[in-house]
């Protein structure tokens, strides 16, 4: 990949983002971020159950089946 191996462009190096923002955007953005994971957390733990107890009564169907 010759992309790779070149140097970086001046207009690659000034798009860092050294934004300063405001203490309350932060804290909000931060919020946002924590309930989202939290959220996405719960909603796994949810589906992992839910599959678990799946997979737990799928072995008694098919040796029910196969007797």
């Amino acid at each position: 990949m010759p992309e790779l191996r070149d140097e970086p462009s001046a207009s690659d190096a000034d798009s860092d983002d050294d934004t300063v923002r405001p203490p309350e955007q932060v804290r909000r953005m931060m919020s946002s971020y924590q309930s989202g994971t939290r959220r996405g957390r719960t909603d796994a733990a949810r589906l992992l159950g839910g599959a678990t107890r799946g997979s737990e009564s799928a072995p008694d169907t098919a040796d029910e089946q196969a007797t």
